[in-house]
């Protein structure tokens, strides 16, 4: 006899009930609705890739469940479903077929560190955008504020910066050799402006530590231009980055999302294949992003010889849910009937009438479904409850017009 013995759920593994899932679909599809009416089309990578460099030594507590087939080769469930898509796409298209458009909405993986009180498991729905004209930027943030205003509730930000002034503060900062290149990005990923202020031992470093404490609308790069401008021979990949995000304001501000759009100089990124603009997104009460992406131009060249201009974003679902608007909890389309009886023809009629019968036994309805209508049938003779009313020895057509006056059309 199988003998049961501990069989929990390994702890950070997302187990839903179905209410919790049924919350989630109605998120996801409204996303769907949105990406769809945009004209992207959706896509299913793989859940296992092989092993490769881009799954770099993490510094923030995460890190790529693997798996070992009987051959040797190392897979590992997707913690970067970015990565996924982008081996993807170089699989099945070629450079003739751009501008590719493409959302998912699919589960991801990684290992947590204990302590760091995220799941191991975490749903996403994402948009990637391949090829296009320089436009492509202005649209996938637009898209993005597009996405978040449909179904949170709550107020939200989005924050843009770009990868060459994180790549600068961290190459100047670590030709000091007063810190390593793993603590160095500890510390810009956990924004340690004590010991990043203790290692800027010279005036263009200073300038970059002030430079990298900037948050603010569009207002702050006369402020920014000013910091760096003594060093610009120096800082070049700064200033070119300041000169790229003030041109994508003025962008931005034409299609006024002026008050949604911050920019944050010190935002920076634990994975090495961004090459651009890159962005975040937060919702009042929560405290971490719940959505992230940026620019990745050279990753396709990573898996291919083809090399797609590419940049997306993926939001995390489960920190929006306490966000989420309140017609997306809006479930009255379900017409539930109780359904109490023997005869599986009447049962058959109710459903192909767009109800919804569930089988329950008489005597153990349980309480969460006594409030809805029940249809119960003995020998032939049906009775129906409804609320306060109740009708008795009533026939099938009976039972149906009652039942559509009760249900809105």
């Amino acid at each position: 006899m199988f003998a049961f013995g501990n069989r929990r759920l390994p702890a950070g593994l997302a187990s839903l009930s179905a209410e919790e899932a049924r919350r989630i679909h109605k998120v996801t599809g409204k996303l769907k609705q949105v990406f769809q009416n945009w004209g992207y089309r959706q896509m299913i990578p793989p859940t296992l890739v092989l092993q490769n460099d881009l799954e770099t030594e993490r510094i923030d507590g995460k890190d790529s469940l693997r798996i070992f087939t009987h051959g040797g080769d190392e897979l590992r469930l997707r913690s970067d479903i970015t990565i996924a898509v982008t081996q993807s796409v170089t699989t099945h298209y070629q450079i003739s077929d751009l501008p590719i458009q493409l959302f998912y909405v699919e589960n991801a993986f990684q290992e947590i560190s204990p302590g760091h009180g995220q799941n191991r498991e975490k749903i996403q729905a994402g948009i990637e955008f391949f090829g296009g004209n320089d436009l492509r930027h202005i649209e996938v943030v637009h898209l993005a504020h597009e996405a978040l205003k449909a179904v949170l509730q709550a107020e939200y930000r989005l924050t843009i910066s770009h990868i060459w002034l994180g790549e600068e503060i961290y190459t100047h900062f670590l030709q000091t050799g007063l810190v390593d290149a793993k603590s160095l990005r500890r510390i810009l990923l956990n924004r340690d402006w004590p010991a990043l202020q203790d290692l800027a031992t010279s005036d263009h470093l200073q300038a970059l530590f002030a430079l990298f404490r900037m948050f603010g609308s569009s207002a702050i790069f006369p402020d920014a231009f000013l910091v760096v401008e003594p060093f610009r021979n120096r800082l070049p990949k700064s200033w070119q980055a300041l000169e790229k995000l003030r041109d994508f304001s003025r962008q931005l501000r034409s299609v006024g999302l002026e008050d949604k759009i911050f920019f944050d100089f010190g935002m920076y990124k634990n994975l090495q294949y961004y090459t651009g603009v890159i962005l975040e997104g937060f919702v009042d009460g929560c405290g971490r992003a719940i959505l992230s992406g940026g620019c990745y131009d050279g990753l396709s060249a990573f898996f291919s010889d083809k090399d797609f201009p590419a940049l997306g974003f993926a939001i995390d679902i489960d920190p929006i849910l306490p966000y989420i608007r309140e017609n997306l909890l809006d479930f009255q389309n379900e017409k539930k009937v109780l359904f109490t009886g023997s005869d599986y023809s009447l049962v058959n009629e109710l459903r192909s009438h767009g109800l919804q019968p569930v089988l329950a036994v008489k005597d153990m309805i349980p309480e969460q479904l006594q409030g809805l209508p029940h249809v119960d049938e003995r020998e032939g003779n049906i009775s129906l409850s409804i609320g306060s009313a109740s009708f008795t020895k009533i026939s099938r057509q009976e039972v149906l017009d009652q039942l559509r006056r009760y249900f809105p059309a």
